[in-house]
């Protein structure tokens, strides 16, 4: 495996998109001049993962609205989605993250997307195996003086082997998560299959540790059963740092998955210096930048003349145009509405009557149905409102 830089891509692109910078100075991008590094601050490096079923329509981008909560709330630092379901045409952008996606292309189902925010990282290069439909990516980043590897996963449930490149992932701080569509009893499932042996054996050849406790992460509506199908394995190094727990349903028939590493690091954070316009002195401005494209030298190439013209205004608006740190941006999220909300609390409650099994009775599955239909009415409503 190899590295590749992280770029600034095309946004419907199946690689690391990051929003685009505006002119240096001005704009809120990465090519602004206007970033400063916050105080260090210690934290625990959050991992949230979770097989989201699909967030292409709009009805179903409620799922990925209660996950950033989630998130936001959590202060994840990565979030691992599987089964986004997004076609390579449909553009993805999430305020404050760099999303790194990998798309199946134009067949329906799959996809993968890593959202990373406050960390330096880069992409791994895996070469795609055409003898089987594993899909995964993964990223790099230092923490606490030691590279981390995140590897987000997904398999359809077919009867296709996992990829030769799966099983050449070795060494230290490693940590994949996932849906492999594997079952055993290792990880909590009733039964298992070829893949679950598949998985086992790369497990133990591979000396990794699976850190799934036996609660169910998937419940299938269809089958009314319950089993553990997403899986989070790491290297022994990393055992004694981590915590793992399932979390609430969000709407998906998978639950999602927190994944913390315990041992903290002092991060930075940066905080952008944003213009107040509405305080600027257009008068001051215009006879200044005036002055300054008056008494420039005349420049002979294109390039030189744009570089000449951009720095004329950002240093006219430097003088005139105050700049300042806003407060830490709050979102709304739209599941949190009047209207949305009691119809989620009654999911909830519903999701709640499963007995220790995870079994439902015919009439609670029917219920459930209905209010998840209505969930995804009233989003689209909402959604169409605005």
């Amino acid at each position: 495996m190899s590295f590749a830089p992280v770029t600034n891509l095309d946004a419907a692109s199946s690689v690391v998109q990051i929003n685009q910078g505006r002119v240096s100075g001005l704009g809120r991008g990465p090519g602004s001049k206007n970033i400063l590094q916050s105080p260090r601050v210690d934290k625990t490096l959050k991992i949230l993962q979770c097989n989201i079923n699909g967030i292409s329509s709009q009805a179903s981008r409620i799922k990925l609205d209660q996950f950033l909560d989630l998130a936001e709330r959590l202060s994840a630092q990565i979030v691992a989605l599987q089964e986004t379901k997004l076609r390579k045409t449909t553009p993805l952008k999430v305020r404050g993250y760099s999303v790194f996606r990998t798309d199946r292309g134009d067949a329906n189902g799959g996809g993968l997307a890593l959202l990373i925010r406050d960390i330096k990282f880069r992409a791994i290069d895996i070469q795609a195996d055409e003898d089987t439909d594993t899909e995964i990516q993964g990223i790099s980043f230092v923490w606490r003086d030691k590279l981390i590897k995140v590897f987000n996963v997904y398999h359809p449930p077919n009867n296709k082997q996992l990829q030769a490149n799966f099983n050449n992932i070795t060494g230290e701080n490693i940590i994949i998560l996932g849906d492999l569509n594997a079952k055993h009893p290792m990880w909590g499932c009733a039964t298992q299959n070829a893949r679950g042996n598949e998985l086992v054996n790369f497990v133990d050849d591979g000396g990794f540790i699976v850190l799934n406790d036996g609660s169910p992460t998937h419940s299938s509506y269809s089958y009314n059963t319950s089993e553990a199908l997403d899986v989070s394995i790491i290297s022994p190094d990393l055992q004694p740092l981590c915590n793992w727990s399932v979390l609430n349903n969000i709407g998906s028939d998978h639950r999602p998955i927190l994944l913390e590493i315990n041992r903290k690091q002092r991060s930075h954070v940066n905080r952008a210096r944003f213009w107040n316009f509405s305080k600027a002195n257009w008068d001051v401005y215009r006879l200044y930048s005036e002055s300054l494209f008056t008494g420039e030298k005349k420049h002979d190439k294109l390039v030189e003349k744009w570089l000449a013209f951009t720095n004329n205004i950002i240093k006219s608006a430097k003088k005139v145009i105050p700049r300042g740190f806003v407060k830490r941006y709050v979102p709304f999220f739209e599941h949190n509405s009047l209207t949305l909300r009691p119809l989620l609390e009654k999911r909830n409650t519903l999701e709640s009557t499963r007995n220790s099994t995870g079994i439902m009775t015919e009439e609670q599955r029917i219920q459930l149905n209905k209010v998840n239909a209505e969930i995804k009415r009233a989003y689209a409503l909402s959604r169409r409102k605005k």
